[in-house]
C-alpha cells in the first residue's frame, strides 16, 4: 500500500500561518503491518490478561515475596526451555498450579548478580597501547529487589526461580560461584489468590 503524503500549498509572498500546523501537514504516512507468518503469534496476540507484578526481595541467600500488584498487562508467551534431559545454565521463573504444571515460564537475565567493569591498569599485559583493558567484576549483594511479571495467581499456585545459589562463604561475604553452574530450584515461593 503506498503512502499518503499531504504537503501545504503555499503561494509567493505568503507566510506560513504556524509553524505547528505546517509540520503536521507536511508528512502524513499509512504504515501497514504485515500478518504475522502461518504458525507465529505477536507477543500480544492473547490481547491484556489478569496479572500481577511479584515484588521479590533476596537477602543473604533467601528469597522472599515483598509485595504483589494486580493489574491487567499482555504478557510475553511462555518461554521453553532447550530440549533434552539437562542439566541447563541461566536463571528463569516458573508459575506453576498445584498440581506441578507450568502455567508461565520467562527467561530472565541474573536479578541478583552485579556485574561491572573496570578499567585495568595501562601495564598491563594484552592491552593495546593508549586504550584501557576493561576488566569484569562480578559481586552478589547482601540485599538486592526485583520484580516478576506472572499471570494472575490462582488457588495453590507456587513462583518458582531458578539459577545459581548464592550463599555466604566463610567469612560471611556473599560471592559468585567461579564458574558457570547447573541450575537449581533456588527458591519456592507460595502465591495465594490476590483479595
Amino acid at each position: 500500500m503506498a503512502a499518503v503524503v499531504a504537503r501545504p500549498v503555499r503561494r509567493a509572498g505568503q507566510q506560513a500561518g504556524s509553524v505547528v500546523a505546517a509540520t503536521l501537514l507536511t508528512v502524513l504516512f499509512l504504515v501497514v503491518v504485515p500478518p504475522p507468518a502461518s504458525g507465529q503469534t505477536t507477543p500480544d496476540a492473547a490481547g491484556p490478561v489478569a496479572a500481577e507484578r511479584v515484588t521479590i526481595a533476596f537477602e543473604r541467600g533467601t528469597y522472599s515475596v515483598v509485595s504483589r500488584t494486580v493489574l491487567t498487562k499482555v504478557l510475553a508467551p511462555s518461554d521453553a526451555l532447550p530440549e533434552g534431559p539437562g542439566p541447563f545454565t541461566g536463571c528463569w521463573f516458573e508459575l506453576r498450579g498445584a498440581d506441578g504444571t507450568i502455567r508461565y515460564r520467562r527467561v530472565i537475565d541474573d536479578p541478583v548478580l552485579l556485574v561491572s567493569e573496570t578499567a585495568a591498569d595501562a601495564g598491563d599485559a594484552g592491552a593495546a597501547p593508549g586504550a584501557p583493558r576493561l576488566v569484569r567484576a562480578a559481586t552478589v549483594p547482601d540485599r538486592r529487589i526485583f520484580s516478576v511479571l506472572v499471570p494472575a495467581a490462582q488457588d495453590g499456585d507456587e513462583l518458582l526461580l531458578f539459577g545459581s545459589p548464592y550463599a555466604p562463604d566463610a567469612r560471611g561475604v556473599m560471592a559468585a560461584p567461579a564458574l558457570p553452574t547447573a541450575s537449581l530450584e533456588v527458591a519456592r515461593l507460595a502465591l495465594p489468590p490476590a483479595k
